[in-house]
């Protein structure tokens, strides 16, 4: 790229011409208004003009090209390593004065990229700058407004509330399984489909159908509900719903609900 530049390929300026300020390589290439389709663009060429660049300049997206030893760097993105062949794509369109195509679909016109060259240095992630919580706060002593304190309390409520449900719907489910300690047992692991979990105790003849009453039992939501059992991997549906946990393979296993 910077070979390139040198040769004359590239349009380079040295931004202290209008700022007096530091310079430095920067590139602000061939560009693209764009149309409505992938071919209806018209290509724009940089002019010679001083005066006509420095107007053209206050269109322009500047993009900041970091290289490092390992890789380079936009603006301040991740760090992207040079043999990647999209990074290279990327920079071979550079090098050919054009807009690479990830900065073109940003729906921009014309760029200019500047480039930093650290070639000579590692790359080190630099940590996000601390930012101060911004809401707003409550001293220590102060009267808690009164919809905060009504909507904690209910929140608080109906979170109980629905454990304690539950607790009581799993014993209700444990009782009607009728678990015969006498007879081989077997843990299930169950997952269901809103991402809680259950975990039951099973005798090894108990079927298929067997564990669907249970999480509806369970779980009285998924009564009304249409929903598959599946196992986890390899991922198969248990559509034999008369077929016991030991023939189907169940025995300490873990299974899924996945809702039709």
């Amino acid at each position: 790229i910077f070979r390139s530049a040198q040769q004359g390929n590239l349009e380079t300026f040295d931004p202290s011409d209008e700022s007096g300020g530091s310079s430095c390589s920067l590139y602000a290439g061939t560009g693209y208004r764009l149309g409505q389709t992938e071919d209806d663009h018209q290509e724009v060429t940089p002019r010679g003009s001083r005066t006509a660049a420095a107007a053209g300049r206050q269109n322009l997206e500047i993009v900041t090209l970091t290289l490092w030893r390992q890789g380079f760097v936009i603006n301040d993105g991740e760090l992207r390593l040079y043999e990647d062949p999209a990074n290279r794509e990327f920079f071979e369109s550079i090098t050919r004065g054009e807009i690479p195509e990830e900065l073109r679909s940003k729906g921009q016109s014309m760029f200019r990229v500047d480039l930093k060259d650290n070639r000579h240095e590692e790359y080190v992630k630099r940590s996000k700058p601390f930012k101060a919580f911004g809401g707003s706060g409550q001293t220590l002593g102060s009267p808690v407004p009164p919809m905060a304190a009504a909507s904690s309390s209910s929140s608080t409520t109906s979170s109980s509330s629905a454990s304690g449900n539950n607790e009581d719907n799993e014993k209700r489910a444990s009782e009607e399984l009728a678990l015969d300690s006498s007879q081989p047992t077997t843990m299930l692991q169950i997952r269901l489909a809103d991402g809680s979990r259950l975990s039951a105790r099973f005798n090894q003849t108990h079927t298929v159908d067997h564990v669907r009453r249970y999480i509806v039992n369970a779980r009285p939501q998924y009564g009304a509900q249409n929903f598959a059992l599946m196992t986890t991997f390899p991922s198969k549906e248990l559509s034999d719903g008369a077929q016991s946990l030991k023939d189907a393979g169940l025995l300490n296993a873990a299974i899924m609900q996945r809702l039709n």
